[in-house]
């Protein structure tokens, strides 16, 4: 040892080992409804378990795919890119989209007047009878001025139904504010509900009262309500002092409501379709006529590639030779009768794909026509075998 200190120094190469990547996983078939709004950045259905920084694209036009219209009814695809923050190549998923054809509106039911006791409470939101027709749809009151059922009188309420795809329409509906109880001889009681058995008649109400609970009060009404559940009481019909007349109070004019030509037609009990006040009769033509345009909104590539078939026989069977001769010098010949039945079967093929096929509309593998495109073209295939046998 000299006294001098000699250190070891070492390099270390340290390695920070990357974080295993999930495997994503993707919802590859979405379902759109008729005109709603597609959206697969949502399909990666592990988002979270990925690192921060990852980031999903929706790529369908830029990937060379045609843009999904969800007005048009039917199969699309759609592609999502995966970016990773490491640096990773980018996962690409296809997406097959479906686009739903669109449902026919049944017409809505709606209770066109409303009773309200004076001084009750109104709700239009109720007069949609049929309201479980229409999946999603939302009604509300968009009465204005409020009506005041401390004035008795005829009135014109609205109600607004949405729809689930964004649509609405307006509808009127004439509500009637019936005239407060008219004043009796006989002491009146307090608000307390008659129990006990015991009627608005036995606490000195005129013939035709009864407790109603929405307004608290015994009321007067042309229909009364049954006795069902013990929640209203109608008294026995015994004689009454005959209350002093008091002049009814003049209803207030029915507030003027500028009504749009759909809102009209539905007022009326008519169908609005197509910008056009239908009668309900002719609903149901409506109807088929829709169903009929339904099947023929697509074509079926199976009926083209038979149609092709049938043209591409023709064509063999019309440039074949109908005469040869072999080396012995005998005379072979086809029969030309199966030329024209085979051209004919062909050209009936033709004209049959494009009257039950819409080529603008979108792809099937099958539709109604596949079955006899198929058939009519083995017939053509058979013809030509046939035309082509030597005799």
């Amino acid at each position: 040892n000299d006294g001098v200190s000699n250190d070891d120094v070492f390099d270390i190469i340290v390695i920070v080992e990357p974080q295993p990547k999930p495997l994503p996983e993707v919802q590859l078939v979405e379902i759109v409804p008729y005109k709603g709004t597609v959206d697969l950045l949502d399909n990666l259905i592990n988002y979270n378990d990925f690192p921060q920084g990852t980031t999903v694209t929706d790529t369908t036009v830029s990937a060379g795919y045609s843009t999904i219209d969800t007005s048009v009814p039917g199969t699309y695809t759609g592609q999502i890119t995966i970016a990773h923050p490491d640096g990773t190549a980018d996962d690409v998923f296809d997406i097959l989209v479906i686009v739903e054809q669109e449902q026919i509106r049944k017409e809505v039911k709606v209770i066109s007047v409303e009773y309200v006791p004076y001084g009750g409470v109104i709700d239009l939101t109720d007069n949609v009878t049929n309201l479980a027709d229409f999946p999603g749809a939302t009604v509300t009151d968009i009465t204005s001025p409020a009506i005041d059922t401390k004035v008795p009188g005829t009135y014109t309420g609205q109600i607004v139904i949405v729809y689930l795809d964004d649509t609405s329409h307006i509808i009127n509906i004439k509500v009637i504010v019936r005239p407060a109880p008219q004043s009796s001889s006989a002491p009146k009681p307090d608000v307390t509900p008659p129990t006990g058995g015991r009627t608005c008649q036995d606490d000195g109400y005129p013939e035709g009262y009864y407790w109603s609970d929405e307004a608290q009060a015994c009321i007067i009404d042309k229909e009364p309500p049954s006795n069902e559940g013990g929640n209203v009481n109608v008294g026995k019909q015994a004689p009454e002092p005959t209350p002093e007349p008091t002049p009814e109070p003049t209803p207030e004019p029915t507030p003027e409501v500028e009504m749009s030509e759909e809102e009209k037609c539905v007022a009326d009990g008519k169908y609005w379709y197509d910008d056009t006040c239908n009668d309900n009769e002719k609903i149901e033509d409506i109807e088929e006529e829709l169903e009929s345009l339904e099947n023929i909104e697509s074509w079926s590539l199976v009926s083209l590639i038979a149609t092709l078939s049938s043209l591409l026989a023709m064509l063999i069977q019309l440039i074949a030779k109908t005469t040869k001769v072999n080396e012995s010098g005998i005379e072979f010949v086809r029969n030309k009768i199966y030329k024209i039945v085979t051209a004919m079967l062909a050209i009936i093929t033709v004209i049959y794909f494009l009257n039950t096929n819409d080529i603008s509309a979108s792809m099937q593998l099958f539709n109604e026509s596949t079955l006899i495109s198929s058939a009519m073209t083995i017939i053509t295939v058979i013809s030509l075998i046939l035309g082509l046998k030597w005799k």
